[in-house]
């Protein structure tokens, strides 16, 4: 296993990336808008390593850094009733705006639909503040209620539809439709499995942007199972012309199994690319000082199992799973075979552990 060690001296650490320093330099130079957004959910899909504790210092230092690194969305964390810990970046209340919201970054919240009564949100305060709504596909009609009443509460909503690519083109249409009239801030495309080509990638989106009215943006949330996340977002990157378009990034890819874009990597990627001017030295700053201590900790990254998960199509539950339960390497490949196409895209634990006992009985 690799570890890291955190640089002693900002000095060096400065001197080391000078060329993104320079890069910056361009970028400014040049002056020209992009259209490419950066969101950052370290926070948020990076807590799935460390059950989102991350100590109320570090995510107050973690908010502050970002926003100084000009970084144009922050998502906090979750939103949901059952967790009111000030350590961890889960919230069951709003109160959490009044300390964090002074920040020239728009910072929200993401909620799993039907785990917050949309009574219990109150009217936005604050424009800078966004929510981003997941929801599986079998509670679409409800999730898209929800984000039409979250709509008229004020708030910069973003919808995100799990396993996007899972829809089929009429019910994307039929979807999409509904979006255009709710008219969020952004419609996400969300690779949950991370099991996305950049074929895939470009075909649902070139669909999606056809039909999405030119005003909402399009986000794009990817895992990097495959190991092509990075490189799915470049190809949408160079496809967009016509509106914004979000990309999803963690601090050094923090996030389960083989983790998410690296947000310093597309922050110099778009300052090499797409004159934007996201200052490297204050992300650097803070994956030497907080993620690499729980890198080391509680490592993510490339892993036989989450790869097979991918590349049959598997929820990334499952994956978690097989190495949990000290499965043994080489039956992944039928462990991951075994499981059927209904069971594929909803993680079944029940099921799952029938799966894992045969298994063990056979050996």
């Amino acid at each position: 296993m690799a570890f890291y060690t955190p640089c002693n001296s900002l000095e060096k650490l400065y001197h080391e990336n000078f060329s993104m320093i320079k890069s910056i330099y361009k970028s400014f130079q040049r002056g020209k808008m992009s259209n490419i957004k950066i969101l950052d959910c370290t926070l948020r899909d990076g807590g799935y390593v460390n059950n989102w504790d991350f100590g109320l210092n570090n995510i107050q230092t973690i908010v502050e850094n970002l926003s100084m690194a000009k970084i144009d969305y922050i998502e906090y964390g979750y939103l949901n009733t059952i967790c009111s810990n000030k350590d961890k970046s889960f919230f069951s209340s709003f109160n959490l705006w009044d300390n964090i919201c002074k920040t020239q970054s728009l910072l929200g919240l993401m909620v799993n639909f039907g785990e917050y009564p949309i009574t219990n949100i109150p009217d936005c305060k604050n424009p800078k503040t966004f929510i981003r709504v997941a929801f599986k596909k079998e509670d679409l009609d409800g999730a898209l209620e929800y984000c039409e009443k979250l709509k008229q509460k004020g708030y910069e909503l973003f919808i995100n539809p799990m396993h996007t690519a899972s829809y089929s083109e009429s019910e994307l249409k039929k979807m999409i439709n509904i979006v255009n009239h709710i008219s969020p801030k952004a419609f996400s495309i969300v690779d949950t499995n991370g099991s996305m080509t950049e074929q895939e990638a470009l075909s649902l989106f070139n669909f999606i942007d056809k039909i999405l009215s030119s005003e909402i943006a399009i986000c794009f949330h990817s895992h990097n199972n495959l190991q092509l996340s990075f490189g799915n977002a470049q190809c949408l990157i160079k496809a967009c012309k016509n509106r914004e378009l979000i990309i999803d990034s963690t601090l050094f890819g923090i996030g389960r199994g083989a983790g998410n874009i690296h947000t310093e990597d597309l922050a110099n990627y778009l300052n090499e690319n797409n004159n934007t001017n996201y200052c490297i030295i204050p992300i650097l700053k803070t994956v030497n000082e907080i993620i690499y201590p729980i890198f080391n900790s509680n490592p993510w990254g490339h892993s036989i199992a989450y790869y097979l998960a991918a590349i049959n199509n598997c929820h990334p539950n499952y994956a978690r799973f097989f190495i949990q339960n000290n499965l043994p390497e080489n039956l992944a490949d039928q462990f991951f075979l075994s499981i059927p196409e209904d069971k594929k895209l909803k993680y079944d634990e029940k099921f799952i552990t029938q799966i894992k006992n045969s298994f063990l009985i056979a050996k």
